[in-house]
């Protein structure tokens, strides 16, 4: 649907760092891990979906600094778009899709913001569930 090689889908927290929490590849081995955390901060895409509150593009990480930087050109890594989710009207964290081939297509961070707010819906619905339900039950 976006023509993308990696997604992710990481939250913010309150420490400045983003931890992903889901991810998905079609390569053969996983590309992010799921607890791997991110800093906020510098040239990358995690931090002006954080700023803005809004999907945000960055189609090259040839000069991005910092440790996100080189974690992202090491991975092969071309480029990437970030959508916001928000949860109960509040900043929650982001999801991302990364392409190593292409720039992803015009377009990409309008599908991806739809797409955030179905995710957002079961966030919090399994929030709501996991307030309500007693302690110790699945």
């Amino acid at each position: 649907m976006l023509d993308a090689e990696h997604a992710f889908i990481g939250r913010y927290d309150p420490d400045g760092t983003l931890e992903v929490i889901a991810a998905w590849t079609s390569a053969a081995a996983a590309l992010i891990a799921v607890g791997t955390r991110f800093s906020t901060g510098g040239r990358n895409l995690i931090t002006p979906v954080l700023q803005t509150g809004r999907p945000a593009r960055l189609d090259e990480y040839f000069s991005a600094p910092g440790a996100t930087g080189t974690f992202v050109r090491e991975s092969g890594i071309r480029a990437t778009v970030g959508a916001p989710v928000s949860v109960e009207g509040q900043l929650w964290g982001l999801m991302a899709v990364a392409s190593e081939e292409e720039l992803l297509p015009p377009g990409t961070e309008e599908r991806l913001a739809a797409f955030t707010e179905l995710a957002a819906t079961a966030i919090a619905n399994a929030q709501a569930r996991a307030e309500t339900s007693p302690s110790g039950s699945g």
